[in-house]
C-alpha cells in the first residue's frame, strides 16, 4: 500500500493542480504538434499583469499594418484574466486574445508559437523548441545585485538562468546592464543566441510628449504638478502582521497631503498587497495610480518621480525631470542586500525624512545634473526603440540603432566540465569538492558546478564564495514527462525494475531533461562528484560526451546498511559511464567482487585534494558557532575546555551508522574511568542518528556533541588526538586534515585507512570497543609511535594530475 501512495498523490495533483497538469500537456504538445509560423505569445511578470516591454511590443505589432498577418496572444494568471480583458475592452480592442497561464491552450501555444516575448520567465517546464524565436527583454536596469552577486540567495537564479540560455535574443538597454546580467547569470559558454543592445521599449513612451498631454487632459490633471510615487516592495515583510513599510507610507502620504502645494497631485503605485489597505478618499492631493493605463504611459506625464531602490529611476532619466529617493529605511534595507554600486553615487535627491522630501518637492524648479548618468543608463533610448526591435525580430530588418552581438564573441573555446556537487552539506564530500574547486586551473577548462536549487539555498555561502571563474547551474524544476515515462520512472526507482521497455523510456526522459535544464549545451566531461544521487547518474550520462562517477566508498557494500543507494542506478553507471574514479587504491577490486562484468579499464584513481592553505588558515581562527549550530554545552564553556590542559579527543563525521560514534562514546566512557580529566568532541554536519548520539552523550561525562559547524578546523587544532571509529570508509578527508595540522591520528583497522596509514601516518586499532579504548590508553601513556610527516603538497599535486588525466584520457 505504501508504494501505491505516490501514484494516488500524483493523480490527485494532476486533477487539482493546473501547473502539475501543464507539465504533461506541454510535453505532449511539444513533441507532437508543429510550429505555428505567425503566432506570437506574450507574457510579462509571470502573468501577474500585462505591462512593460511585452506590452509595448504587442501594441506595436497590433497597430502596425506590417504585422497584421501575425496572431497575437497574451498570457496572464487566472486571477488577472478579467482585469486584462477589461483593460483592452476599455480601449476598444475587443479582438485581443488573452489566455490563462498554465491552461491547456497556454501549453499548446507555448509549445507551438514561433515567437515568444517575455520580460521575466516562462514556467520551469518551458524549453524552447527548434525554430522558435524567444526574446527576453528583462524588466529594468538593476541597482540591486542579481544572480550570483546576491549574497544571501546566490542559488535563487535557476529559472532565470535557464530561460536566458533557452532564449534566442536577450535585450539589454545599456552596457552596464549587459555586463552584469551576462556575468551574474554566467552566460558565457552557455548562451548561444544574440545579445541586442538597444533602447528600452518602455522608455520610448517618454519621447512622445503629446501622448502625455492628452492623458493629462483625460484625467483632468492639466493644471497640476504631477508627482509619481513608486517604491520598491519589501517582499520580506509581506507576511508580517504589522508591515513596517505600510506604516511608513501612510505617515508619508498624510504628511504630503498636508504639506505639498495646492497645485500638486501625487499618484501612488504600490504592490497590490499594499494598495488594498489605503483609502484614497481620505486625501485631497494623494490619488491611486490610474489602472486603466500602462505604468509608463502614466509616468510619461509626471513632473517628478519619488522612488527608493527601484530601477524605474534609471528609466525616468529620459524625462529630464527631478528624481527623489525617499530612503527612510536606507541603513536597514542595505543590510544583508547586495548592491552594484553605492546609492550615494547617483545625482538624485535623497531624503530620509518626509519633511525634507516635502520641502524639496515644493521647489521642483531645481533640475538635477543627470547628463553623465544618463549616458551610462540610457545611451540607446529614443522614440523608435519599439519599431526597431519589432522590425528586427519579426521582419528580420536590422537598424543601425540596434547593436547586435553574437554570443560566440564570448565563447572561451575551452572544454566544458560539469561537476555535480551533491547536497553541499557540511560533510566530507563537500569538503573534498571545495578542495578540488580551490585547486583546479580555471584557465585550462571552463568548469560548471551544478546542484539542486534547494541544496544551494540551504548552503548559500558555499555557493556565494565560489571562485568567480567557476560558473554554476542550479537545477530548477521537475522533469517534463509523458505518462509512459512516469510509469517507467516509478517502476525503476521504486521497484528496481530495469528491463528494456523501462530503460528505453528513461533514456528519452533524461535526454529531454538534459535539454530542459541545459538547453542545447553538451558538456565535454560530466563528473558525478558525490556519486550517490540516482537521477543525476542518468542526467549526466545524457548531457555529456564523457561521464565520470566518483566512488568515495563501496556503495554496493554500503547499501546493506543504508537505504539511500539505488543499486540499479549504480550498476547503470558502472556499465555506461566512461570512467569510474575511486578515491583510494584497492577500491576497484572491492567493487569488482560485486560486479564481475564491469570493465576494469574504466577504473582510475582520483584521490581527494586538500585545501591546505584554507585548512591552516581556518585552524588559526577563533572558535565560533554558526547560527544553525547545535551543541550540548554553551560556547563559553566549550572554549574554556579547549583552552584547558585536559586530554581532548575529536571525531568529525556525520551522525550515521557506519561512523560507529556510539561505539566511540562507550570506549571513551571506559577510558574516562582511568583518566577523568578528558573530553570527547564529536562534530557532525547532519545524519539520521544525531538524536540518538546526543542522548547517549548526555548519559556520559565530558562528551561534547556539535551539529553543523562551518569551521571545525579551529576545534581540531585545539585537540590532542583525532580518532576515526568507522566501520568502513573511502578515504576520509578528516584524517588528512588532522595530519596537515600535525595532529596524531588513531583509526579502526579498516581497508581504506589501513592502506593510507601504512605510510606510518598514524595508529590502527581493532575495530571494536576494546580496540578504541586501548588506543586511547596507549596514546595517553606515550606508547603511540611518532608518525611520519604527511607531505600534503606532493599528495595534492599527484591528485590534481589524476584529475586532469581523467578529463583528458
Amino acid at each position: 500500500m505504501q508504494k501505491i501512495k505516490p501514484i494516488v498523490r500524483n493523480l490527485k495533483k494532476y486533477r487539482n493542480s493546473l501547473f502539475f497538469k501543464a507539465k504533461f500537456l506541454y510535453t505532449k504538445y511539444y513533441e507532437s504538434l508543429p510550429l505555428k509560423e505567425n503566432v506570437v505569445l506574450f507574457e510579462s511578470f509571470q502573468g501577474v499583469n500585462f505591462t512593460g516591454a511585452p506590452y509595448y511590443i504587442f501594441m506595436e505589432i497590433y497597430q502596425n499594418e506590417e504585422y497584421q498577418t501575425f496572431q497575437k496572444v497574451i498570457a496572464v494568471g487566472s486571477r488577472y484574466l478579467r482585469k486584462v480583458e477589461n483593460f483592452f475592452h476599455a480601449r476598444g480592442m475587443d479582438d485581443v486574445k488573452v489566455i490563462v497561464r498554465n491552461s491547456k491552450e497556454y501549453c499548446n501555444l507555448l509549445a507551438t508559437a514561433k515567437y515568444l516575448v517575455n520580460n521575466v520567465t516562462f514556467p520551469a517546464y518551458f524549453m524552447r523548441r527548434e525554430g522558435q524565436i524567444y526574446l527576453n527583454t528583462w524588466h529594468g536596469t538593476p541597482l540591486k545585485a542579481l544572480g550570483r552577486s546576491i549574497q544571501n540567495h546566490p542559488a535563487d537564479i535557476g529559472n532565470v538562468q535557464r530561460n536566458f540560455i533557452h532564449a534566442t535574443h536577450l535585450l539589454f538597454s545599456n552596457e552596464y546592464m549587459f555586463q552584469h546580467m551576462k556575468e551574474d547569470y554566467m552566460l558565457d559558454d552557455l548562451y548561444h543566441g544574440e545579445y541586442i543592445l538597444c533602447g528600452s521599449p518602455v522608455n520610448a513612451v517618454f519621447y512622445h510628449p503629446n501622448e502625455a498631454d492628452r492623458l493629462r487632459e483625460t484625467l483632468g490633471l492639466q493644471d497640476k504638478k504631477i508627482v509619481v510615487y513608486m517604491p520598491t516592495w519589501r517582499d520580506k515583510e509581506t507576511n508580517k502582521k504589522h508591515n513596517k513599510q505600510f506604516f511608513y507610507i501612510m505617515h508619508m502620504l498624510y504628511t504630503m497631503d498636508r504639506m505639498l502645494s495646492e497645485d500638486t497631485v501625487v499618484l501612488v503605485k504600490l504592490h497590490h498587497m499594499g494598495m488594498r489597505n489605503i483609502y484614497f478618499s481620505d486625501f485631497e492631493k494623494i490619488q491611486a495610480f490610474p489602472e486603466d493605463y500602462e505604468t509608463y504611459e502614466v509616468l510619461n506625464m509626471a513632473d517628478a518621480l519619488i522612488t527608493d531602490y527601484s530601477s524605474v529611476m534609471f528609466d525616468f532619466l529620459n524625462k529630464d525631470k527631478p528624481i527623489f529617493l525617499y530612503v527612510y529605511d536606507k541603513e536597514e534595507y542595505m543590510r544583508g542586500r547586495s548592491m552594484y554600486f553605492d546609492l550615494d553615487a547617483l545625482p538624485f535627491n535623497q531624503s530620509e525624512q518626509i519633511y525634507d522630501l516635502c520641502t524639496k518637492l515644493n521647489q521642483l524648479s531645481h533640475v538635477q545634473d543627470t547628463k553623465e548618468v544618463k549616458k551610462t543608463f540610457c545611451p540607446y533610448d529614443g522614440p523608435n526603440a519599439i519599431s526597431n526591435i519589432c522590425q528586427y525580430l519579426f521582419l528580420n530588418r536590422k537598424n543601425s540603432r540596434l547593436k547586435v552581438i553574437s554570443s560566440t564573441r564570448y565563447d572561451s573555446n575551452k572544454k566544458k566540465i560539469l561537476i555535480f556537487g551533491g547536497t553541499l552539506k557540511k560533510n566530507g564530500i563537500t569538503t573534498a569538492l571545495n578542495s578540488l574547486l580551490c585547486n583546479i586551473d580555471t584557465k585550462q577548462y571552463h568548469y560548471f558546478l551544478t546542484f539542486f536549487t534547494k541544496a544551494g539555498e540551504e548552503n548559500s555561502q558555499f555557493v556565494y564564495h565560489l571562485n568567480r571563474d567557476i560558473s554554476y547551474i542550479p537545477l530548477k524544476g521537475a522533469k517534463n514527462l509523458r505518462w509512459k515515462e512516469a510509469i517507467a520512472q516509478y517502476l525503476y526507482f521504486r521497484f528496481n525494475w530495469n528491463f528494456g521497455w523501462i530503460m528505453k523510456h528513461l533514456k528519452k526522459m533524461f535526454q529531454r531533461e538534459s535539454y530542459r535544464l541545459f538547453a542545447n549545451n553538451s558538456f565535454d566531461v560530466a563528473l558525478h562528484f558525490s556519486g550517490y544521487e540516482r537521477k543525476i547518474i542518468h542526467l549526466l550520462r545524457a548531457c555529456s560526451k564523457k561521464a565520470v562517477i566518483v566512488t568515495h566508498s563501496n556503495l554496493l557494500e554500503e547499501s546493506k546498511l543504508k537505504s539511500n543507494v539505488h543499486i540499479p542506478s549504480i550498476r547503470y553507471a558502472y556499465q555506461y559511464y566512461d570512467v569510474i574514479a575511486t578515491v583510494r587504491d584497492g577500491m576497484r577490486d572491492e567493487i569488482i567482487k560485486h560486479v564481475k562484468w564491469v570493465d576494469r579499464n574504466k577504473f582510475h584513481l582520483l584521490h581527494n585534494l586538500n585545501d591546505i592553505e584554507g585548512i591552516q588558515n581556518k585552524a588559526k581562527q577563533e572558535v565560533i558557532f554558526d547560527t544553525d549550530t547545535e551543541c550540548n554545552i554553551s560556547l563559553e564553556e566549550f572554549k574554556q575546555i579547549l583552552e584547558s590542559d585536559a586530554m581532548k579527543f575529536i571525531n568529525i563525521a556525520r551522525f550515521s551508522v557506519e561512523k560507529q560514534l556510539d561505539l566511540l562514546i562507550k570506549a571513551f566512557m571506559k577510558y574516562q574511568e582511568q583518566y577523568p580529566n578528558s573530553y570527547l568532541i564529536l562534530i557532525g554536519g547532519y545524519g539520521p542518528l544525531y538524536r540518538e548520539i546526543l542522548e547517549l552523550a548526555n548519559q556520559a561525562e565530558h562528551v561534547i556533541v556539535i551539529k553543523s559547524m562551518s569551521n571545525p578546523m579551529s576545534v581540531l587544532n585545539c585537540c590532542n588526538l583525532f580518532i576515526l571509529s568507522s566501520l568502513y570508509e573511502g578515504l576520509p578527508m578528516t584524517i588528512m586534515e588532522a595530519l596537515i595540522l600535525k595532529k596524531p591520528v588513531l583509526s579502526t583497522d579498516i581497508p581504506s585507512v589501513r592502506q593510507f596509514l601504512a605510510n606510518k601516518y598514524g595508529m590502527l586499532v581493532e575495530n571494536n570497543l576494546d580496540g578504541l579504548y586501548q588506543g586511547m590508553i596507549d596514546f595517553t601513556e606515550g606508547k603511540m609511535i611518532k608518525p611520519e610527516v604527511f607531505d600534503a603538497f606532493t599528495f595534492n599535486q599527484q591528485a590534481l594530475q589524476e584529475f586532469y588525466d581523467i578529463i583528458e584520457k
